[in-house]
């Protein structure tokens, strides 16, 4: 049995946080045996605002997602949401996070970064990414059934991937960083972008994102101009 703390680590834009994300974090929790979930809204999501032209979409305010978060999370008792990367000047960067994370839990604790599988694929475009596994293991999340990612990963990750593997959970508990797990999830398929593209039509988001969350987004009319949640 771990005698030191095991964290999980949860970032994401969550614009807004839906079912998919609280799903993992819960299936997470418990295949780790985790203390906490932290979930840390990107207060500037650099990769999502990089300037692509006027299709562009802008950001939520880091303010509301913040509160549509702790809403959402708020009957789970282990889950926590973490505002330090809405008080950052500039840009979030996910290494910056790590090490205040470490600092914070100590030089023992297990810190285990969670990531869908996207998101895996997507580490080497991160800042500094091979940096991370100094400061915490990363969990990826598999869809049940859904191993093609596996091969669709660049050869540095490939590399970094290979030789940081395990397929035992308690190798993570045991050690404070530096180990890579995937972990079979249930297959949700949900997403932020389409919650959103619902919303604009005029189609229910009820069962993909908490109730909480659709009130305040009626109450405040996001996501589409009638800012009809239902």
């Amino acid at each position: 049995m771990a005698t030191n703390p095991a964290i999980g680590i949860l970032g994401g834009t969550f614009d807004p946080v839906h079912l998919g994300h609280l799903r993992l974090a819960e299936e997470m929790r418990e295949h780790f045996a985790l203390t906490e979930v932290r979930f840390i809204p990107a207060g500037d999501p650099y990769q999502k605002t990089l300037a692509e032209g006027s299709a562009r979409r802008s950001i939520t305010p880091a303010a509301q997602r913040m509160t549509m978060l702790r809403d959402a999370l708020r009957p789970n008792p282990h889950f926590t949401a973490d505002e330090r990367e809405m008080h950052r000047a500039g840009p979030s960067y996910s290494i910056d996070t790590a090490v205040e994370l470490r600092r914070e839990f100590g030089a023992s604790a297990a810190l285990i970064w969670l990531v869908g599988s996207d998101t895996f694929l997507g580490m080497p475009t991160w800042r500094r990414w091979n940096e991370l596994f100094d400061h915490v293991h990363v969990a990826i999340a598999e869809r049940a059934g859904n191993t093609g990612w596996r091969n669709a990963m660049a050869d540095a990750l490939q590399e970094q991937f290979g030789r940081r593997v395990t397929e035992t959970a308690q190798d993570l508990i045991a050690a404070p960083a530096g180990r890579v797990a995937v972990v079979s999830m249930t297959a949700l398929d949900i997403s932020s972008t389409a919650v959103r593209a619902q919303l604009k039509a005029g189609q229910s988001a009820r069962y993909l994102v908490p109730e909480s969350a659709l009130d305040y987004i009626r109450q405040h009319q996001l996501y589409s101009r009638e800012g009809d949640g239902h």
